[in-house]
């Protein structure tokens, strides 16, 4: 049977002879009792950075779902040695029913008594340091089923991404633009607690006289104050959630471009973001009434013409008294 479990995994993954595939495996006949370590790490992993959310997969092949117990199986990543729960228990008799072929001396296993399937994955893990270590144990101590194999167990980088954008991204200068920071999941939507990040605004842009703070991450705390150079972000993404928003109002008493990207930030738990711009304008000025002088070509053409025909009103009214 752990032969067929292993066979079963092969399979699951779309080897090309699954009947070679090496998995660890358990086909209990006493109790094991509860909380026994199944997997754990000699070694540390390193990390290509510390302060990256980790979650930790697993396929899981197991038999006699339909008549006994699950294995339920819980991992930890070690921090500085230091367990800490990722995710929550793995039902080893989750997933999809696959048909187990005869081998050895083992009968084949078909429909409803064939293997369960699947492929799991913990929830991410907060790790400060730069390498980290697996430990997986399983919760059911019972020797009534508990029967199971796994295989490809992986390390995954789960961290969310932090975006950020200015509106409107042209303003002018004593007005204010409304910086959002966007913290987007990863593809599996799993809980992310824990996360910050600081942003050191460019000189000459700081937080506006009314901050105006706001986030929807769930316990999430803006540190904003006016006049500020610095913005802090604490706060988490609950499961299933693809992304929350930060938005605070900035402003400028200088004309320039504030370019506000990668290097501006210290984060933990987030990959960077790109560099996001905006202009304050200098506010612009009527131009000033151009004086017409006197003595120019035109000027003088021009008040000759008035004269004249002042000259010319005073001969008409002349000759109307004259007719009287």
């Amino acid at each position: 049977m752990t032969q067929q479990l292993a066979q079963a995994l092969g399979t699951f993954k779309g080897q090309a002879t699954p009947a070679t595939n090496f998995a660890v495996s358990a086909y209990t006949s006493n109790n094991p009792g509860a909380g026994r370590v199944e997997f754990e790490t000699v070694n540390t992993i390193a990390l290509p950075s510390p302060s990256r959310f980790i979650a930790v997969g697993i396929d899981v092949a197991a038999a006699n779902c339909y008549r006994a117990s699950a294995p339920q199986l819980q991992f930890y990543l070690l921090d500085a040695g230091s367990p800490v729960t990722a995710g929550g228990q793995i039902d080893g008799c989750q997933g999809s029913l696959l048909d187990m072929p005869a081998l050895g001396n083992a009968g084949a296993s078909t429909g409803s008594q064939g293997a369960i399937l699947g492929t799991h994955q913990s929830g991410g893990v907060l790790i400060n340091t730069a390498a980290v270590g697996i430990r997986m144990t399983n919760a059911n101590g019972s020797g009534g089923g508990n029967d199971h194999a796994f295989d490809n167990i992986q390390l995954l980088d789960v961290s969310p991404t932090l975006d950020k954008s200015f509106s409107p991204v042209t303003q002018a200068v004593g007005g204010t633009s409304v910086l959002t920071f966007t913290v987007t999941n990863t593809a599996e939507l799993g809980a992310k607690a824990g996360w910050s990040f600081t942003d050191h605004l460019p000189a000459g842009l700081v937080v506006a006289a009314t901050p105006a703070a706001s986030t929807s991450c769930p316990s999430g705390v803006v540190t904003a104050a006016a006049g500020a150079t610095a913005i802090d972000v604490t706060g988490n993404l609950a499961d299933s959630m693809e992304s929350c928003t930060i938005s605070v109002s900035v402003t400028s008493n200088t004309a320039a471009a504030y370019a506000n990207g990668p290097d501006n930030m210290e984060s933990a738990g987030l990959n960077p973001p790109q560099v996001s711009t905006v202009t304050f304008t200098a506010p612009s000025t009527p131009p000033a009434a151009t004086p017409v002088p006197v003595n120019a070509p035109w000027g003088l053409l021009l008040l000759s013409g008035i004269l004249s025909a002042l000259a010319g009103a005073f001969r008409v009214g002349h000759k109307r008294r004259q007719a009287r």
